[in-house]
């Protein structure tokens, strides 16, 4: 919860902390991801932030938790998780997402990244069984209302720029048949 605890006013720990850096974190990987998937193909570049993101992680498991961390890495248990966090999130997921950055323009990818706080949130209360909290429920309505703020200010401009298409094609229109009443000719 974000500068709100039950009881305790305002206040930034390290929850908020972190949450505040994976956010800026993931805006500087969707512009970098987004720059970098136009010249390269998107099978590539897949492994290429897959291992990449795997040796970070690694590393920094390490120095966070120490060298026994990964000592149940091979248990049954965690193999079966393993597999099904793989396919689900890691080849659809992050496929469709990079397919996505591929060929959305800036508008879609910004409004698809508006809703994953609220689908953490969702997936967190179905999945884990997880209570939103008071700050969470304010919070995203907050979001919601920033994103029908914003779908409206680009529908607002979307019809905007069909105005002004329609009045230039009228205008060329009424030119065209002012040149032709002035030569005066009718066909043959």
């Amino acid at each position: 919860m974000v500068l709100m605890n039950a009881g305790e006013g305002f206040s930034f720990g390290k929850g908020e902390l972190a949450a505040a850096a994976a956010t800026i974190s993931f805006i500087a990987s969707t512009l970098v991801s987004r720059v970098g998937l136009q010249g390269i193909p998107l099978g590539i570049f897949s492994i290429y932030r897959t291992v990449l993101g795997t040796i970070i992680y690694y590393w920094l498991a390490i120095w966070l938790y120490g060298p026994n961390h990964f000592q149940d890495l091979f248990s049954n248990v965690v193999l079966k998780w393993v597999w099904v966090y793989a396919i689900i999130v890691i080849i659809i997921g992050q496929f469709a997402w990079n397919l996505g950055l591929k060929n959305a323009r800036s508008a879609d990818v910004s409004l698809a990244t508006s809703f994953s706080p609220l689908a953490a949130l969702v997936i967190a209360m179905i999945l884990l069984g997880e209570d939103p909290g008071p700050g969470l429920i304010p919070g995203g309505i907050v979001i919601l209302g920033a994103i029908a703020i914003g779908q409206f200010g680009r529908m607002r401009k979307q019809r905007a720029d069909t105005e002004a298409q329609e009045r230039q094609k009228a205008l060329e229109t009424d030119e065209a048949l002012e040149a032709e009443s002035r030569v005066n000719f009718k066909g043959a």
